[in-house]
């Protein structure tokens, strides 16, 4: 314990020391980074939300060369139709000002397999995503609930635009997940205080197609971010800050019971312009449970941008390691890094050219001495696409992409090691 004190106070201590102005809005990260509350939603950004009413329809036609994500001896090829449908609402006063607003956004997907003797157990998908914010002169509360069900069968590549999900090992399973989270930021004299809090109920499902019996996993979590920004005066467009995550986790199936957590960390916002923005944080996660003398603590870290040329060339990055208790693998935690570097380019007459890549590497550690149950794992991820936009009369917008994306991953566990290659060709209509 006076260790952690003794970490926290250091970075207080130059915390302090940089000069305070008055600073301006940088949404790039907050709270619930960290308290986990915006995580595995392909539906974090709200993009899709630009008029008051929206709706969007997507028809997608997938070739999928291992289905299961399984290794090359129980490889499964199927040839995958999807339709999915998006709305959205939004309303009340502009978010620059003091008053009142709402969003509400929904996602359904139904998917069907054109293969012969295959279907999906589960094949619909459902994301329910609202919020309301509360603005003052000084002061902004914000309250988000949201809801989420995904069938079974390793979709989380497939139809989240080849993202691999926070939660690596989840990515072949079929889930459910109820999240509430209340952010409160309040504007100082010189600084910004920002307080987060974000309950996580998460239930998934590993459903053997074949004989129709299934697995259930469980995983609660329970966090709460506070965060102090100031904007140092020889640091332009800046901010710098001092976080504190802590919280709990709690996977089901694990006998040594829940783990407890603790994440100071230097946090930092460059926000140059609307077309580029930076942010970027880096601590140590400690863990501990009571029902042991269990203690370990890891570094993380985490870097987000993006940045638009004036050629119309958009990239971006996302870096983060980070530290959960496995699902899989009971008492084992894993440190999982990823690096993820994305660009598209615009031509003329509307085609758009997209890549993307994924490094993910993911450490399973026990943390118990009596285990064995330790591995490594990498996974690499390339994806390249071509749209053309279209001209059609009662869509404001409509599209039309082909895509591949490839995936490899290598495990000290051979019973875990996959390739998959997917082609697909997608239609997009928005009202």
């Amino acid at each position: 314990m006076f260790r952690r004190f003794s970490i926290l106070s250091l970075f207080s201590i130059g915390f302090l020391c940089t000069a305070h102005t008055k600073l301006y809005a940088n949404e790039l990260i907050d709270s619930s980074t960290f308290t986990g509350g915006s995580r595995n939603s392909s539906l974090n950004s709200l993009a899709l939300l630009q008029e008051r009413i929206t709706a969007q329809f997507i028809t997608k036609y997938l070739q999928d060369s291992n289905l299961f994500l399984t290794d090359s001896e129980r490889e499964r090829k199927a040839d995958i139709l999807s339709g999915s449908v998006r709305f959205g609402i939004k309303g009340g006063g502009e978010v620059t000002g003091p008053g009142l607003s709402y969003h509400a956004l929904y996602q359904g997907d139904y998917l069907s397999t054109l293969t012969d003797g295959l279907e999906y157990y589960s094949p619909e998908d459902h994301k329910l995503l609202t919020g309301i914010e509360l603005r003052g002169a000084f002061t902004k509360i914000r309250l988000n609930a949201n809801l989420e069900e995904n069938g079974a069968y390793a979709r989380s590549e497939s139809f989240d635009g080849g993202i691999s999900s926070s939660v690596a090992e989840s990515r072949g399973l079929g889930s459910k997940r109820k999240n509430i989270a209340l952010g409160v930021s309040r504007e100082l004299s010189s600084s910004v205080l920002e307080l987060g809090f974000s309950i996580d109920d998460f239930d998934y499902k590993l459903v053997d197609i074949f004989s129709g019996s299934s697995v259930n996993y469980a995983r609660d979590r329970l966090a709460a971010d506070l965060s102090w920004f100031v904007e140092p005066t020889f640091l332009s467009k800046t901010r710098l800050g001092l976080g504190l995550t802590a919280g709990k986790d709690d996977v089901e199936q694990n006998f040594l019971g829940a783990q407890s957590f603790l994440a100071p960390s230097l946090r930092a916002k460059w926000n140059f312009s609307p077309k580029t923005a930076f942010a970027g944080w880096i601590g140590f996660d400690e863990r501990w449970r009571d029902s042991d003398d269990f203690s370990e603590t890891t570094s993380v870290y985490g870097l987000k941008g993006f940045w638009t040329a004036p050629t119309d060339t958009k990239l971006s990055v996302d870096i983060t390691k980070q530290v959960y208790p496995s699902i899989f693998e009971r008492d084992d935690n894993v440190a999982t890094k990823k690096l993820s570097i994305g660009a598209s380019q615009d031509f003329n007459r509307g085609f758009t050219v997209g890549l993307r890549f994924l490094y993910e590497f993911s450490d399973y550690k026990p943390t118990n001495s009596g285990s064995f149950r330790g591995r490594t794992e990498d996974l690499k991820s390339f994806r390249v696409s071509l749209g053309k936009s279209m001209q059609i009369n009662y869509f404001k917008e409509s599209q039309v992409s082909i895509f591949y994306n490839h995936f490899t991953n290598d495990s000290t566990k051979e019973y875990y090691d996959f390739e998959r290659d997917q082609f697909g060709l997608e239609f997009k209509f928005s009202l």
